[in-house]
């Protein structure tokens, strides 16, 4: 795995509180333009709930940054405030999530004229984290390198749900698409 934006408190300054941070490092110049948004998991946001970051943005780097809402449902992006914080210190910020009531995830986007740097540590919510009825996802899977037509093959495909409502095996199916897409194998799926 890598983890591009976690930094230590050894090599690139003091963190807020304990030994890891993120530091988002933006850019806009000759190659390109570099924007930054980092995600909370979704947040079953009630009125007069918060959100709290510690925020640490350069006086020598500055950026344009701000606090965002991701709805659920549609995707939708919203601007909930901009990010007010003293240059090269830590600021513990406060943000009243009222008026969003509903599953949000909150980001903070970064964006800048150049470049551009601002951490992030030990974020905070007085709102819950939303789980949904039904999370699939693919816990393992074992498939053979080569599949030839015409031949038996077996995979081997272990899928979780993480969400709060139970599934059965009948109740969803695998499918095996070829590179162009085309179904290879499809079978629904089997409890344990």
């Amino acid at each position: 795995s890598m983890y591009f934006g976690v930094r230590d408190n050894i090599n690139f300054g003091n963190s807020a509180h304990g030994t890891y941070f993120y530091s988002s490092f933006v850019d806009s110049n000759f190659f390109g333009v570099v924007k930054d948004t980092l995600f909370t998991p979704y947040l079953e946001i009630q009125s007069g709930d918060q959100i709290t970051f510690n925020v640490k943005s350069s006086s020598f780097f500055p950026t344009k940054s701000k606090f965002i809402a991701r709805e659920l449902s549609t995707g939708t992006i919203t601007t909930i405030q901009g990010v007010g914080s003293q240059p090269n210190e830590w600021d513990e910020v406060t943000v009243d999530l009222t008026g969003f009531e509903g599953v949000y995830a909150i980001g903070l986007a970064s964006k800048s004229q150049s470049y551009g740097q601002i951490q992030i540590d030990l974020v905070s919510s007085t709102a819950r984290v939303y789980r949904a009825a039904v999370d699939m996802s693919v816990r393992s899977a074992e498939l053979p390198y080569l599949v030839r037509v015409g031949e038996e093959s077996f995979a081997k495909c272990l899928v979780q749900n993480k969400g709060t409502q139970p599934v059965a095996g009948m109740d969803y199916n695998l499918v095996l698409r070829s590179e162009q897409g085309e179904v290879v194998a499809m079978t629904s799926g089997t409890d344990r």
